[in-house]
């Protein structure tokens, strides 16, 4: 999947009656692709998911903002973060049926992610899952 968007929010007058003129600009260009593939495995009595993904977004965060000060004129600033992030996954889910009305799942997934915000960045994590699940009545 290839996704390219941009977000703009523009407020042409932000202080009106302090500030005549003023305005601030939030910009966020992205471009993003996505792939995943997955393997299904069908038995009597299991089943199982085997996949992988993976996750590249370029993005940045712009921002602006204009004071007017009459008769100085409009002060400006300028701010550009990046926003970039990569995510890759991976993992197996086993259903195993060894009676028709029950079922355990059993399945460890992985993510890793990397990008320029430090609560994204180099992040390693294991995910193991356990469930049952018992269907009394038809």
């Amino acid at each position: 999947m290839w996704q390219n968007a941009d977000v703009r929010i523009e407020d042409k007058d932000i202080l009106p009656n302090l500030f005549p003129g003023s305005f601030s600009t939030i910009k966020t260009p992205e471009k993003a692709f996505s792939a995943e593939l997955q393997h299904l495995f069908r038995s009597q009595y299991v089943n199982v998911t085997t996949g992988a993904g993976f996750f590249d977004i370029v993005s940045r965060l712009d921002l602006s903002f204009g004071l007017n000060f009459p008769p100085f004129g409009v002060f400006t600033t300028e701010d550009r973060t990046r926003l970039n992030l990569t995510h890759y996954n991976l993992y197996s889910y086993a259903n195993i049926h060894p009676i028709r009305t029950l079922t355990f799942t059993l399945g460890l997934s992985a993510d890793i992610t990397e990008g320029d915000s430090t609560e994204v960045a180099g992040k390693r994590e294991i995910n193991p899952k356990v469930g049952v699940m018992w269907n009394l009545l038809p």
